[in-house]
Formats: structure tokens, sequence, C-alpha cells
């Protein structure tokens, strides 16, 4: 089973992707935690090229494919063999991610990304995909500076939170705004039903 979680900075969804993780090994479960990008040794690596450096200088087109070189090495190296062996893996983030920042932020045509992850992830099925919604204004204060995409200010991040409220309706959204932590938990664990 493939479980992500996606959502705005802030937001809360890696807190959960961890506590999911610690909910199934407490359950004696054969599960990963993994990160887009990153996961592998090669996509770390563009993980540091796009997030720690000046974002703004990336084109749109060249953060989209650094984004699917690095989804190509973690998905082939380690989610797919994962997957294969029994494991549930929880990501945080996924496709849902680039539609959103490199599509609704950047401005690339979404149905043109879509089209050319299909083509690339022929066999690739997500089982469960999270979409935390929160308030820009609130999200943003509650994040230590330490990615440039946090630092392209509110008008970016509302494009951000538009695009998740858009594109998130066929997944199962969750409004984080005004709920504790334990009880999106247990949203999310009764939603998987497990």
């Amino acid at each position: 089973m493939l479980i992500v979680f996606e959502g705005g900075e802030g937001c809360g969804k890696t807190t959960q992707a961890e506590r999911l993780y610690q909910y199934f090994l407490k359950q004696g479960k054969k599960v990963i935690l993994t990160r887009e990008p990153g996961g592998t040794k090669n996509a770390e690596l563009l993980r540091q090229l796009l997030l720690k450096g000046q974002c703004e200088e990336w084109l749109p087109y060249s953060e989209f494919f650094l984004l699917l070189a690095a989804r190509v090495d973690h998905y082939e190296k380690h989610i797919k063999p994962h997957l294969d062996q029994g494991y549930i893996v929880i990501c945080d983030r996924f496709l849902l991610s680039t539609l959103v920042y490199q599509g609704h932020g950047r401005g690339l045509d979404i149905q043109w990304m879509k089209k050319i992850h299909a083509d690339v992830f022929k066999t690739l099925t997500i089982d469960k995909t999270f979409v935390f919604l929160l308030s820009p204004t609130i999200a943003l204060s509650r994040v230590r500076k330490h990615q440039t995409f946090e630092d392209l200010g509110l008008a970016f991040h509302q494009t951000i939170y538009q695009g998740y409220k858009a594109l998130g309706k066929e997944f199962d959204m969750i409004d984080v705004e005004d709920k504790k932590e334990d009880q999106v938990f247990k949203e999310i664990v009764g939603r998987l039903n497990v």
C-alpha cells in the first residue's frame, strides 16, 4: 500500500506521516517512511539543488524535470522494491505537490505534467492520498525558515493553497485549521480503516 501526504508548508503533513509510520510499526507491520523530493542518494542531491538554493532562479520546466528525475530514482530504487516486498510505504509529498507547485505556482500546464508523469510511471498506483488544508497565513507562521519555497511570500502560498483546494477534491482532503493533532490523526486512521 502506498499512502501519500500532501499539503502546503506548515500544514502538519510531515508530523502526521511520522505518526502513521509509528502506528503501523507498533502493529508489527512492515512499513517505511520516505519523502519527496528525496528518499534515495541521488534524489536527495536533487532535493538540495531545488530547496536549498535560490529556487526563483530555476526555470519552471527545469524545476519540473529535476523533480521528475528525483521521483524516478526514488520510485524505482526505494518505493517500488518495498511495495513488491509487501511493505506499507508512507510518502511525504508526491505527484500532487508537483502539480500544485509547478502548475498553480509556476504556471506549467497541469494536464501536460500529468501526461508526462503517466507515461513515465505506467504501473504506479497510489492507494490513498491525504491532502491537508491550512490557510497560508497560519501555515507560514508555523514554519522554520529552512527552505527557499517558504521565502516566496504570502501571495505565492495563497496560490498554492488554492491549488490544493482545486486539485485535492479527488483525494481525501482534511481541513486542519481548527483541529488538534490528535483529531487529525484519528481522522486519518478512520479513513484508512486500519
